[in-house]
């Protein structure tokens, strides 16, 4: 390896930075985000919020969700064409019930990072009601995947992703 001729110094730096520990640590970017912790029903719902084409949006967190999913104001899209492509599919959501629902590509923007991907594009006026909150989307696995660790920090009422 050519850095063992390099000095003392040097090669000391080139050594540590290359340990896979240091490495890792280098590379990794934290990206928190404020979260809100709302009681409903008998469980506790983690809210947290991403922009999306320049706005805020509300966003649940669902471990358990496969994909994520956008409302059609979320994802931009005109009452007509909400209409159209929303009658295209259908998915089962957690009650068990069908819902129409239409794909889109979407750029969640976490500050730091932007995540593009697939994206369910669903009416969530009925889980809005439901939960007393407005959401704009559901955040899902898939995007949940593109970080090496998401954490949960209750006390401080935060989501922590790590790239």
């Amino acid at each position: 390896m050519k850095t063992k001729l390099a000095c003392g110094l040097v090669l000391g730096f080139l050594l540590t930075a290359s340990s896979s520990e240091t490495a890792a640590a280098q590379t990794k970017t934290a990206l928190i985000q404020s979260a809100s912790f709302i009681h409903a029903g008998t469980g506790l719902i983690i809210v947290v919020d991403i922009a999306v084409g320049g706005s805020k949006r509300h966003f649940l967190l669902d471990t358990g969700s496969s994909v994520t999913v956008l409302s059609p104001d979320t994802a931009a899209w005109s009452p007509v064409e909400a209409v159209n492509s929303l009658s295209r599919r259908s998915i089962v959501g957690i009650d068990g019930s069908g819902h129409s629902a239409a794909s889109t590509t979407a750029a969640l923007d976490f500050g730091q990072t932007i995540v593009v991907t697939r994206a369910t594009v669903a009416e969530l006026t009925g889980l809005s009601k439901a939960l007393h909150i407005k959401l704009d989307g559901i955040l899902g696995q898939d995007v949940l995947l593109q970080f090496s660790r998401v954490t949960v920090d209750y006390k401080n009422k935060q989501l922590i992703f790590e790239k």
